[in-house]
């Protein structure tokens, strides 16, 4: 290759190199205006929504077991009663097992049911099975009674409610559900004076 060869590719290296620095100074200076101006000062911040498992977070509504107990089935409660079955029996005058006895639970003490040995976590609690107590044992026992025996949890919500509305049709005089939570529809007054007038 000869010097005039050379020199064309000596000019094309020098054309590319100032064709990009010309690029990046117009854009620096012309299109940002200079002064130290970044392109990330021009990055919007977009706070996208937390994903779990099953994609975006829910924002934690409060419970509604009223609506939960409506809507409940004493069949499909029946059903999912049988894994607590390995621990309790269900039948009226039915001898306690490794748990007590469930029939007839619903408004009866906590720690009462004749026979049965309760742990000092259950003894201690006081009150009644009410639909409330039994949810939060029936989703945790640790939640109402530290140091209880019971280690089953029932984490979907609607199937708590269906095995709650089971052991209500095992007791005989059951109090009535809750109420379901009425949400009232709010309504906001619209200005509607023009923005002109005075």
């Amino acid at each position: 290759m000869d010097s005039y060869e050379w020199n064309k590719v000596l000019a094309a290296i020098l054309t590319a190199l100032l064709v990009v620095l010309g690029l990046r100074y117009f854009g620096d200076n012309v299109l940002f205006g200079g002064h130290g101006v970044k392109y990330k000062d021009f990055a919007v911040s977009v706070d996208l929504p937390e994903a779990g498992a099953g994609g975006a977070k829910e924002e934690e509504k409060p419970l509604d077991l009223g609506t939960l107990l409506a809507a409940a089935s004493v069949e499909a409660g029946s059903r999912s009663a049988k894994k607590c079955a390995a621990c309790h029996n269900f039948e009226q005058g039915g001898p306690n097992l490794t748990g007590p006895n469930l029939w007839g639970l619903v408004g009866r003490d906590i720690g009462s049911k004749d026979g049965f040995r309760y742990s000092a976590a259950l003894q201690g609690i006081g009150g009644a099975w009410t639909y409330e107590n039994l949810y939060s044992f029936v989703e945790n026992p640790q939640t109402l009674a530290n140091g209880s025996a019971m280690v089953l949890k029932i984490r979907k919500p609607e199937e708590r409610a269906n095995i709650i509305a089971y052991l209500a049709s095992l007791t005989p005089d059951a109090p009535p559900f809750p109420a379901p939570v009425v949400i009232e529809e709010t309504s906001e007054t619209i200005d509607e004076t023009p923005l002109d007038a005075e």
